[in-house]
């Protein structure tokens, strides 16, 4: 991406599944970067193997700072100890990210309405995770309330939270076996059509480089 490590000013923590949390001790204490995190999350990793002394505690539903950032952390649902979606506001810019959810609470589509550029999970395409190899008791995790978005999930929720100022939607978190990035751009391109803003570009995200940069003037 163009940026050191050493530049960076914090890590927020979601929820301390592995590919959500590898490396972050690690950048922690190599880098003195603080981790904020809240309490449920912390303590299901210290379970496990996880040490950094550089955490901050932050707590859903309260606001904190970041430099000039606003961080508003809200609850999802998500089978985790207490998994969190995040508002970046900065200026008259609002950012939403929500990359592990099952499913659409009221909260979620209150946070995530009307965001300028909002990074959003479409996992998965249901007919693929239904007749692809994951076991059964692994399907049913997916598909639950506290599993994971399908792009049908996130097609539907574009529909209910899209504004005529949302500029970008990014997809995250696709499956490299129960989806096709075509499947995901097809269905959310049709929500943004059916929510009246068939202008606002959509972009993938990878899991082995980075996405698409966007500079956003505040």
């Amino acid at each position: 991406m163009g940026e050191k490590l050493s530049d960076i000013d914090a890590l927020l923590i979601s929820h301390e599944h592995h590919d959500h949390i590898v490396g972050a001790s690690v950048i922690s204490r190599r880098y003195e970067i603080p981790l904020y995190l809240n309490a449920g999350t912390l303590e299901a990793l210290k379970k496990g193997n996880f040490r950094s002394g550089n955490t901050v505690l932050i707590e859903g539903g309260n606001p904190f700072r970041i430099g000039d950032i606003e961080v508003i952390p809200f609850s999802v649902p998500h089978d985790a100890a207490d998994p969190l979606g995040f508002n970046l506001v900065c200026g008259h810019i609002k950012l939403g990210i929500a990359i592990d959810l099952g499913s659409s609470s009221h909260l979620v589509r209150e946070r995530l309405r009307g965001c300028d550029l909002l990074v959003l999970e479409a996992n998965h395409d249901i007919e693929m995770l239904k007749n692809g190899p994951y076991p059964w008791e692994v399907k049913q995790r997916v598909l639950s309330r506290v599993g994971h978005l399908s792009n049908e999930d996130a097609a539907a929720l574009l529909k209910q939270i899209v504004e005529p100022r949302s500029q970008y939607l990014f997809l995250a978190h696709m499956s490299k076996v129960n989806n096709l990035p075509q499947l995901a751009l097809y269905h959310s391109q049709k929500a943004l059509r059916e929510a009246n803003n068939p202008l606002a570009r959509v972009f993938l995200t990878y899991q082995d480089k980075p996405s698409e940069i966007i500079k956003m003037r505040v």
